[in-house]
């Protein structure tokens, strides 16, 4: 889509073009821990652009093909369920340009074209059935980036030093490379049990 028509849309829907992310992040840090979704096994099983929950739910009834569904259907509708764009110009023109008339950031063929970086914080986690465990390292991500970044003693908004409410404690701030290596740890750890129950 067109970067003016694209703004357009955005602004009558609320959407905020901004210099921080949604929960007051930074966009640069944003992009950062937001990629690491990328290490997920979400368990999506994709078929043609239709997912294994969606394909369940219509076994048996009349269908018509519909490649999306749950959150995903309300891509278009929603602008990516996005509350806020990053205030760079080359960065909202790639963005626009991914956007479609009809089906907003989805594809049949190939699910979100959107990189993960530049997804909202709904895109980032929702994940129809697929749990994940408070010991798993994608729900210490998940509470980080629902976290709001903090003011400092000169108004400054910084990255939280202790701020993910754990239950009923705080846990110390997940610095970008710990989670990314307890994630990949995670990867190999449940390919391996699914190997193990394949057999």
């Amino acid at each position: 889509m067109r970067l003016e028509k694209f703004l357009k849309e955005a602004v009558s829907m609320n959407i905020e073009i901004s210099n921080r992310a949604e929960y007051d992040w930074d966009w640069h840090v944003y992009n950062q821990y937001a990629g690491l979704t990328g290490l997920v096994d979400f368990e999506c099983d994709f078929e043609n652009g239709v997912c294994k929950v969606y394909r369940r739910e219509r076994m048996g009834r009349t269908t018509t093909n519909r490649p999306i569904m749950c959150c995903c259907g309300g891509c278009r509708s929603t602008i990516g369920h996005h509350k806020r764009l990053p205030n760079y110009m080359r960065k909202l023109k790639a963005i626009a340009y991914l956007f479609d008339e009809k089906t907003g950031f989805w594809r049949k063929d190939k699910g979100c074209i959107l990189p993960r970086e530049d997804r909202s914080i709904t895109c980032l986690f929702y994940r129809c059935e697929t749990q994940f465990g408070e010991e798993h390292p994608f729900y210490l991500l998940e509470k980080a980036m629902k976290t709001f970044w903090k003011r400092d003693r000169y108004d400054n908004i910084v990255i939280p030093k202790a701020a993910i409410n754990y239950g009923d404690k705080k846990v110390a701030w997940p610095k970008l490379e710990v989670l990314k290596r307890a994630l990949k740890a995670q990867v190999r750890k449940d390919n391996r049990k699914k190997e193990k129950e394949s057999k």
